[in-house]
Formats: C-alpha cells, sequence, structure tokens
C-alpha cells in the first residue's frame, strides 16, 4: 500500500465552483495515468463485457474480491479484501443472488 492510502481521493475544497460537495470526497475520475492508453482501453473493455453479462451489485463485489486475491503486492490485495470483508453487507443481496444453491440431478435409468 501507499504511504498514503488516500492517493486516489480529491478533497472537495481543492475544486473550484460546486459549493455542494461538502466535507465528503469523492473518487478522481481517472487514477491511473502510467498505463498506456491501450492498456486502460482493454481494461474498460473487460468492465463493458462485465456489465453486457448482467451481474448484480453484490456480484461485483464479489468479483472484485475474486480479482483482488490474484494481486501480487499482498499488502493491496489484504487491504482490499479486508475492505470488501467489512463492507459487502452494505451491498444488498437481490433474489436472484439468493437462488437455490442446491443442484438438480437428472439420472437416466436406461
Amino acid at each position: 500500500m501507499s504511504e498514503n492510502e488516500n492517493d486516489f481521493l480529491i478533497n472537495p475544497e481543492d475544486v473550484d465552483g460546486d459549493s455542494n460537495l461538502g466535507k465528503s470526497n469523492f473518487i478522481q475520475p481517472n487514477i491511473e495515468v502510467e498505463l498506456s492508453v491501450k492498456k486502460r482501453k482493454q481494461c474498460r473493455d473487460i468492465v463493458c463485457e462485465i456489465n453486457r453479462y448482467g451481474m448484480s451489485q453484490r456480484q461485483l463485489v464479489y468479483l472484485i474480491y475474486l480479482l483482488s486475491l490474484n494481486l501480487e503486492n499482498r499488502d493491496l490485495m489484504v487491504y482490499i479484501t479486508s475492505k470488501i470483508g467489512e463492507e459487502r453487507n452494505k451491498v444488498p443481496l437481490t433474489s436472484n443472488d439468493t437462488e437455490s444453491n442446491k443442484s438438480k440431478i437428472i439420472l437416466d435409468l436406461e
């Protein structure tokens, strides 16, 4: 993890204009400027494909968790997975998220 884990946040006091921002922080629109344009587009295309697949918000949280397990930077992986563990229950489950996990087995008795 970087020295300041809030490097990706913008302080609203640093932004000109909108006084309705209050004291809360918001996420900087493009935090990744070191990846090439081609690699960033590839990432956005993957996100678009996931969105086309139609995942619930809870599934997206779980997907982020699974992706974070692949990070080589252990500190970052632990940070992300712990935050997801702390916050995941704030993302509501849908009826599709909780459908039965029981498999139906069909036997061919011929």
